[in-house]
């Protein structure tokens, strides 16, 4: 049987007001539905709260670690997740992906040209990356690109197709083996 220890602690002044208050889990900082840690001033504002879990600084909803003046105005924001620090602004925590599709019509408005880009390199998984047509509609090129690096249209398929354990190389019972097609 395993014991797991949970406590609530709160530091109450002589005048009865809430000063702080501490959760744990196991003897670590640890609230999995809020702050581990809240600390109030004499006259009752809030002054900081800090988001815990496993005594990590953690909280992937917002900061992690937030102060307040005695007024109430909040003065400091700190972002964490799981004991790594980022940057105050919460978007910063989230990786960005750039997808653009760029369209060149003429003046007629018929499409000439259309590319795809994945984070600023020429990318397309699903088709090709650049096309280009007259200005009749008549498709004149095609070009695949993954990751910036223009492929023959074989070469794409066998990229955006490929089985990760091709031709990889394995060990059983002391023995090499090549991984291949069935």
């Amino acid at each position: 049987m395993k014991t797991i220890k949970l406590d609530v602690v709160q530091e109450v002044s002589d005048s009865g007001q809430l000063k702080c208050e501490e959760y744990f889990l196991n003897d670590k900082y640890h609230n999995e539905y809020g702050p581990a840690i809240r600390e109030w001033n004499e006259s009752g504002v809030l002054e900081s709260e800090t988001y815990l879990l496993n005594g990590k600084f953690h909280n992937e909803n917002g900061p992690a670690y937030r102060r307040w003046n005695e007024s109430g105005v909040l003065m400091r924001e700190e972002y964490w997740i799981n004991n790594d620090k980022y940057h105050t602004d919460r978007r910063s925590m989230m990786k960005t992906i750039k997808l653009e599709v760029v369209q060149t019509v003429d003046d007629s408005g018929q499409l000439i040209c259309e590319s795809y880009w994945l984070n600023d390199k020429r990318h397309n998984e699903n088709g090709p990356a650049l096309r280009r047509w007259t200005n009749s509609g008549k498709l004149i090129c095609e070009e695949y690109w993954l990751n910036d690096n223009e492929l023959t249209k074989e070469e794409w398929q066998r990229g955006v197709n490929s089985d990760p354990c091709l031709g990889k190389v394995i060990t059983v019972d002391g023995r090499q083996y090549k991984l291949g097609e069935v």
